[in-house]
């Protein structure tokens, strides 16, 4: 009985949204785009996690960079930390969770090679860096350790800076020479390809060269100081522990009193993470409540056109009544009708959400795709905001006199 009673609510309702076709488009749009809006939001946000955890682990996992810092000294005059060998070696010896570290010493210049030329970031470092900071090499082979102690020239190329300096070259260019701000380098090695960091720059537009030539034949620097020093952790170390204790190591090493600041800053590359998320999680919440807003918007309008029905189709109604259709069979027709008309504005989009997704993650240079779950939820939530919208209508219309219906003009 319930089943034939369903059946032929929704036959009706079905009749009624065909009769008026673009009435029943435009009420069905607010739906639309609301969980067009809806369903955008959630595979932006889930992409752009996904894009900040790759980018991240690229920078290299369980990873502190430290950094000087200028201080006041004599309260107007100010001072520049520095970082040294000595600094380093203490790191290494002194903190056993730490895995390698690495010093750091970048300096930004022209490259040449034959008729090509670019610019680029040149970065000195030691062996440790490879290990810090996850670099494969593709070809070729990193610098020896006596490469490294007498800082011959030698260096390893990112892919975007070989694609500009060899772009016809069919091989990798190992043992070509290349020009770093007027000095001559010999190319030993190919790094693999890292992409962008979190921030946006290209990590494969890069130099890597030992940290004595980057200071002696680059002029990056004084010669036993550091612009920064990496340092990789065991994974299962303590992050905040550690750097507590790093801070007392050097603060000592610099012979810093009490009461004076700290000359250098330690920075952790998983809280970077955490306050990127933070900030797409709260941009995320913001569009998601937009959506919701607009789906509601397109439940209001919902309910308005089903109003507007009921007062149409008075005659039509007290007729059903009349001749013996129960006020649940008008209800369901008018129930059945609203959740149609927001099931089809759902599924519309979704779709949309589908085709809009490629234009949009070629643009932001995320990977986006739409979960089953977002499907399923922006579904379930167009019938939901059916069922809600459409109560009052269907209330109204069950609750009709027959005889006043019929008399209705």
């Amino acid at each position: 009985m319930l089943l034939r009673r369903l059946k032929t609510a929704a036959e009706i309702a079905l009749f009624s949204m065909l009769r008026n076709p673009l009435r029943a488009g435009l009420t069905a749009s607010g739906i639309w785009i609301g969980v067009l809006a809806v369903t955008v939001v959630v595979a932006l946000g889930e992409g752009a996690d996904r894009s900040i955890q790759i980018r991240m682990k690229s920078l290299g996992e369980n990873l502190l960079t430290i950094v000087p810092r200028e201080t006041l000294a004599s309260g107007t005059m100010t001072s520049q930390g520095r970082l040294t060998d000595q600094d380093l070696l203490a790191l290494r010896r002194d903190v056993k969770e730490v895995v390698a570290a690495a010093p750091a010493q970048t300096v930004s210049g022209r490259f040449a090679s034959g008729k090509q030329n670019t610019t680029a970031q040149a970065l000195g470092t030691t062996s440790e860096y490879f290990v810090v900071r996850d670099y494969a090499v593709k070809a070729g082979a990193a610098w020896t350790p006596a490469q490294e102690s007498t800082g011959a020239r030698v260096a390893l190329l990112g892919p975007t800076l070989v694609k500009n300096l060899f772009p016809d070259s069919p091989t990798p260019p190992i043992g070509e020479a290349v020009r770093i701000s007027g000095s001559t380098f010999t190319v030993v090695g190919i790094l693999a390809a890292k992409g962008e960091t979190a921030f946006g720059s290209d990590q494969d537009n890069i130099a890597l060269v030992p940290i004595k030539a980057a200071q002696g034949s680059l002029g990056s620097g004084k010669r036993g100081e550091y612009q920064q020093i990496l340092v990789k952790l065991t994974p299962e170390a303590d992050s905040l522990g550690v750097q507590r204790k790093m801070t007392r190591l050097l603060r000592q090493n610099h012979g810093l009193q009490p009461e004076d600041a700290d000359d250098f800053s330690i920075r952790d590359s998983a809280r970077i993470a955490q306050a990127q998320k933070g900030v797409v999680t709260v941009m995320r919440t913001l569009l998601l409540a937009i959506g919701c807003i607009s789906l509601v918007i397109g439940g209001i309008g919902v309910m308005n056109v089903m109003l507007v029905g009921v007062k149409e189709r008075t005659r039509e109604i007290g007729a059903r009544l009349a001749i013996g259709a129960h006020p649940l069979d008008i209800m369901l027709q008018f129930l059945i009708e609203a959740v149609l008309l927001s099931l089809a504005g759902g599924l519309l989009g979704v779709i949309s959400a589908l085709l809009l997704l490629p234009p949009l993650e070629a643009y932001f240079g995320w990977p986006l795709e739409l979960s089953e779950s977002s499907v399923f939820i922006a579904t379930g939530v167009s019938m939901v905001v059916g069922v809600a919208f459409g109560l009052l209508p269907a209330r109204r219309a069950a609750g009709l006199d027959p005889a006043d219906a019929l008399r209705t003009e």
